[in-house]
């Protein structure tokens, strides 16, 4: 579901393109084209910086999880800001240390709603909340 003013419409498919073609298309080189230079990265699973930070923790995760997708769930927008909600899920095969989980090829599913501001067609930043009830799951599973 998407709801959306008139004057959000612009922002909400450069959001949707983004998330579509970086992250669960996994083409990190893509970010320049979606995400401003003086983007900031506010998630507080990410380090703290912008685009080359961003596109650092991407790979990263990528490589712990090569099948993640997401599925957008819901999509709520007003003129420069789109709050998506969205769940993921992949298979963990490298250790992801961030999460203190150790690889086993297993499962994950988790919740993510992200904020973007956008800013002349351009993503300038973004805060996201992530379910980390899944992943704390794991990482005590495998002590």
């Amino acid at each position: 579901m998407i709801v959306t003013s008139r004057e959000a419409n612009s922002s909400v498919k450069l959001v949707l393109q983004a998330i579509e073609t970086v992250f669960d298309g996994h083409d990190v080189d893509a970010i320049d084209e979606f995400f401003a230079p003086d983007f900031v990265q506010h998630s507080p699973y990410a380090p703290p910086g912008g685009k080359r930070e961003l596109a650092e923790w991407w790979r990263r995760t990528v490589e712990a999880m090569p099948d993640i997708r997401g599925i957008v769930e819901h999509v709520v927008a007003s003129e420069d800001s789109v709050t998506v909600f969205r769940t993921l899920k992949g298979t963990i095969t490298k250790d992801m240390p961030d999460l203190a989980i150790k690889a086993h090829d297993q499962a994950l599913e988790f919740k993510v709603a992200h904020l973007f501001q956008t800013r002349n067609g351009k993503i300038v930043a973004h805060w996201e909340v992530m379910d980390s009830g899944p992943a704390t799951k794991l990482a005590i599973g495998a002590q």
